[in-house]
């Protein structure tokens, strides 16, 4: 679907990734402090660059901003080869 339909993808993932600002207030009123973003599909060893730029890193953007917003880390985590 990534390369059929990358706007799709991208639409889906940062819909998702939305309900993360309400979760991100909730764990911080929990006593939560940081949050890891762990992605082991979107590597170099997986997709180019340019299909992570365009459709993975949105969400992973908007996780991280809601994170920020409710005063949280956000530990990023990835899994694949990131230096290919």
């Amino acid at each position: 679907m990534l390369m059929e339909a990358p706007e799709l993808v991208s639409y889906i993932l940062v819909t998702i990734a939305e309900r993360a600002f309400e979760q991100c207030q909730r764990l911080a009123t929990m006593g939560y402090e940081c949050m890891f973003i762990v992605d082991s599909w979107a590597s170099a060893d997986i997709m180019s660059p340019k299909s992570y730029a365009d459709c993975i890193a949105p969400a992973h953007r908007t996780y991280a901003e809601a994170m920020k917003e409710a005063g949280m880390k956000a530990i990023f985590w990835n899994t694949g080869n990131i230096y290919l």
